[in-house]
């Protein structure tokens, strides 16, 4: 599970940089773009039978409890447990993460927006786990500010590179 939430994004390699570095909300036509990241990430994963047991993790990332997510429309139990612990998880690291275009809005309100949106975008008994380990450990049990900052120069220069594989390069091409 770590490593899958490690490599939940993998397939942003496979998105524009003037995509993933925009400020500014994405026009429906980015959205759609940015949408294929999932996919990206399961045929990047997919050669590797070490990584394999990921994809449909990875693949379902973005699907919503009730339904009205992507790549596939998939719902409640039909998504990957693995899955809808990323959703949860990354939902609530976006919220309380400074981005490019807002700021952070903090545990508390963090933990409200997945509270009204569970049985909708967020499996309820997930966002109640989460609850718990927050109750105990803290709001700080997830800081990672022991981690290197993100080079963002140095990400789209792999990005790059790896655009000359076969799986990366067919991915742009679709």
């Amino acid at each position: 599970m770590e490593l899958a939430g490690l490599l939940h994004d993998i397939g942003k390699i496979g998105v524009e940089d003037r995509i993933l570095m925009k400020p500014q909300r994405l026009d429906s036509e980015e959205q759609e773009l940015m949408r294929r990241h999932p996919i990206y990430g399961a045929s990047i994963l997919e050669p590797s039978a070490a990584l394999r047991p990921l994809v449909q993790t990875i693949l379902h990332h973005h699907e919503n409890y009730d339904g009205s997510g992507y790549p596939e429309g998939l719902k409640g139990e039909e998504i990957p447990l693995g899955s809808r612990i990323i959703i949860v998880a990354d939902a609530y690291e976006a919220m309380t993460s400074d981005r490019i275009y807002r700021k952070s809005i903090g545990h508390d309100r963090a933990m409200d927006q997945l509270n009204r949106f569970k049985g909708l975008q967020f499996d309820p008994t997930i966002v109640r786990c989460l609850q718990r380990i927050v109750e105990k450990k803290g709001a700080d049990a997830f800081e990672i500010s022991d981690l290197p900052p993100i080079n963002y120069e140095t990400l789209a220069e792999l990005r790059h590179r790896l655009a000359r594989e076969p799986v990366v390069r067919d991915a742009h091409a679709s």
